[in-house]
């Protein structure tokens, strides 16, 4: 195996630093690898529940393994944190209610 990367570093010195996980779950979704992406989403929202991007990732990473009842599940869960939220918020586009039944992207 080549060089580890810096997050991969990083979960070995401080297994708390879910911004780690969150980064390379994004990286691994950017490189079509959804099933590793979920695991780090997870991994991400066990030391930070919650937090709107691991849980946008996540559902991202269940859109693309085709588990569309993930998707919406994880979806719910953005809608309740973001309901408050600025209608002009980007990433609100992917969780409003038009968007109940997530498709591959």
């Amino acid at each position: 195996m080549g060089k580890k990367s810096s997050s991969q570093r990083l979960l070995k010195t401080n297994v708390r630093a879910f911004e780690a996980h969150l980064y390379l779950g994004n990286a691994y979704l950017m490189q079509g690898r959804s099933d590793a992406a979920l695991a780090e989403f997870d991994a991400a929202l066990k030391l930070a529940p919650n937090r709107a991007l691991s849980l946008l990732g996540r559902m991202h990473a269940f859109q693309d393994i085709g588990d569309l009842t993930g998707a919406g599940r994880t979806r719910a869960q953005l809608a309740a944190i973001w309901h408050g939220a600025d209608r002009d918020l980007p990433l609100l586009a992917e969780v409003r209610p038009a968007a109940a039944v997530p498709v591959a992207r």
